[in-house]
């Protein structure tokens, strides 16, 4: 669909360098819209609180997006995950991993790097918008498969401190 946008603007353009403007805006609109994912609230164990919004969770690539599918994301590639968060707690540290979801047990992904300050800003301000990004390489070592991945940022002095969200991802060969 967004292919056939760009090749008629390009057909339609008469000025050249209003062409290419808006094929340049079109593309920026293809990409935005394109890796916003849906994503639910995780479940926390008693006696621990969600203790902020999580909002406009992106993921690079993600072309699935748009049609609201699991992102694909190919083995040996690198998957970018970028997320605006609003806490109701202030940190001087925090940490953050991923996790695969499992049925009995989450699995954390041990190749990651769990300090949280190196992908947001630190210290954390409670009720301050801020962002974190992260790029993750999808190793051999996780299955071509759907992954159910648990994404989680803490306090690092108060582990009850939480925020917590999950999404879909197809691994693929």
């Amino acid at each position: 669909c967004w292919l056939l946008v760009l090749q008629s603007l390009f057909t339609l353009c008469l000025n050249k360098m209003l062409c290419l403007r808006l094929s340049v805006i079109v593309s920026i609109l293809v990409v935005c819209y394109g890796e916003s994912v849906n994503v639910q609230r995780c479940f926390l164990a008693k006696g621990v609180k969600q203790t902020c919004n999580v909002e406009n969770v992106r993921v690079t690539p993600c072309l699935e997006a748009a049609e609201g599918k699991p992102c694909k994301i190919k083995v040996g590639n690198n998957g970018t995950i970028e997320f605006d968060f609003t806490t109701s707690f202030d940190a001087p540290t925090v940490q953050s991993r991923a996790f695969k979801k499992g049925s009995v047990i989450d699995k954390p992904l041990l190749d990651m790097d769990p300090d949280g300050c190196k992908y947001t800003k630190c210290p954390i301000e409670a009720n301050k918008k801020q962002s974190y990004k992260y790029t993750l390489h999808v190793s051999k070592a996780y299955p071509a498969e759907f992954h159910s991945v648990k994404w989680m940022i803490w306090e690092q002095e108060n582990t009850k401190n939480k925020c917590c969200f999950t999404f879909g991802i197809q691994v693929v060969q």
